[in-house]
């Protein structure tokens, strides 16, 4: 049996080859592995961050006080950030998947939609829109919304995203200085008014005055006293009504800045009416029939005799205007030291139904009152004294017919002054 051969230098060539093939093998793959796991690290990190960015920009996001909006290609809500809930008070979460304009106001909703679908469309490249929204606890703001859509890579759209902007502040703002426009043109309209109408009224009455002192002046010593007492009269008279004049204005004055006072005494109003009934019959020179009941349970009540005269002589008064002769006026008063009713009916021309709705405007006169010397003050100045009083006014009338007023006003708001001497 022969010995082994021992390995030749070829083998031994071979095995050192292979295991330096194996070395150079396990370093590659131990430096594929680092690489591996330096990319892996990488990675991580980069996801981290992307993380990190998407958490801050969605926390910007969040804070914006803008409402920032997504919507899906059926313009339904796919996302909405915080300042949705804050300016809205409905949560965000509420409305996901609910069609956008349809959270909005009726005709704002309407107008929105056709924006969002033109948009979505392709028919425009972006849309805005002052929008009004209802919130739950009734109160209504507006937003400005501004939206743009989104699209895939390939650029089709696929969504819109938008903003949309609290402007209620600034709305109201506009409003305010809407309604102070108005108010200053109104106030043209009422100064322009008010100079035509004191150069009518003063100048008749001044001009009688003027006429009467300079006839009394060159003849007083030849006329007899009578015709010197006509004269007289005739200047008290138009004094008179020059004072009833000014005091219109200054009532008119008070009320309009918030300054029309009451000043209640105990009065006793059956007196204080008949001598006004009295007062302006005679100034009238009045042909119609005057019907005077009360019916008041107390002889006297707290109320401010000036404002009453106010109030009831320019009611008389225009009962007694556009009333014809031998007609019926009737005045009633009735109630009890805590509420008084007043009313005057005439038969006289009546208040076309298209003027009753303006009757308590200043200077307004209604279309059939023809020549009769008038301001149109009368009405407005009667409201304004009875709403001082904490009272309410209710005219009816028939073109032709006749007028009625009817009036009540509290007189419990003044009751912790003691009772004086009435007042007649």
């Amino acid at each position: 049996m022969s010995e082994t051969t021992p390995p030749t230098d070829h083998s031994e060539e071979l095995l050192r080859k292979i295991q330096e093939y194996n070395s150079q093998l396990e370093q590659r793959i131990q430096e594929h592995v680092e690489e591996l796991r330096e990319e892996v690290l990488i990675r991580k990190r980069s996801e981290q961050a992307l993380r990190e960015s998407q958490r801050r920009f969605q926390t910007l996001v969040e804070k914006i006080p803008e409402v920032i909006f997504q919507l899906d290609i059926d313009l339904r809500v796919r996302y909405l950030n915080g300042a949705w809930s804050v300016i809205t008070g409905v949560q965000s979460s509420e409305v996901l998947s609910e069609p956008f304009a349809g959270l909005f106001i009726e005709q704002t909703a309407t107008e929105l939609q056709r924006k969002l679908v033109d948009l979505v469309n392709g028919n425009t490249e972006s849309v805005s829109l002052e929008g009004r929204y209802l919130r739950p606890d009734g109160t209504e703001i507006w937003l400005d919304i501004y939206a743009d859509s989104e699209r895939d890579t390939d650029g089709s759209i696929n969504g819109v995203f938008g903003m949309a902007y609290n402007i209620t502040r600034r709305k109201l703002a506009e409003d305010d200085m809407k309604r102070a426009l108005v108010k200053e043109k109104e106030l043209n309209r009422l100064r322009s008014q008010f100079i035509s109408m004191t150069s009518h009224e003063f100048r008749t009455p001044l001009a009688s005055i003027l006429t009467s002192s300079e006839l009394l002046e060159h003849y007083s010593e030849r006329w007899p006293r009578e015709k010197n007492m006509m004269h007289l009269k005739r200047i008290q008279s138009s004094v008179q009504h020059i004072v009833r004049l000014m005091d219109d204005v200054l009532i008119l004055g008070k009320s309009d800045a918030d300054r029309l006072v009451p000043e209640p005494v105990p009065v006793n109003v059956n007196q204080l009416v008949a001598s006004l009934i009295d007062e302006h019959t005679m100034g009238h020179k009045a042909t119609q029939h005057i019907a005077f009941t009360n019916d008041m349970e107390c002889d006297s009540a707290l109320l401010d005799p000036k404002l009453f005269r106010q109030i009831f002589g320019n009611i008389f008064s225009n009962a007694l205007k556009y009333s014809p002769p031998d007609s019926t006026i009737t005045v009633s008063l009735a109630g009890d030291c805590a509420l008084l009713r007043l009313s005057v009916n005439d038969e006289g021309i009546g208040i076309p139904p298209a003027d009753l709705a303006q009757l308590y405007e200043p200077f307004y006169r209604a279309r059939n009152a023809g020549d009769v010397p008038g301001t149109g003050l009368g009405m407005s100045i009667v409201k304004r004294s009875v709403e001082a009083h904490g009272g309410t006014i209710h005219v009816s009338s028939s073109e032709g017919q006749g007028t009625r007023v009817h009036i009540i006003l509290d007189l419990t708001r003044n009751h912790s002054q003691t009772p004086q001497t009435p007042a007649s």
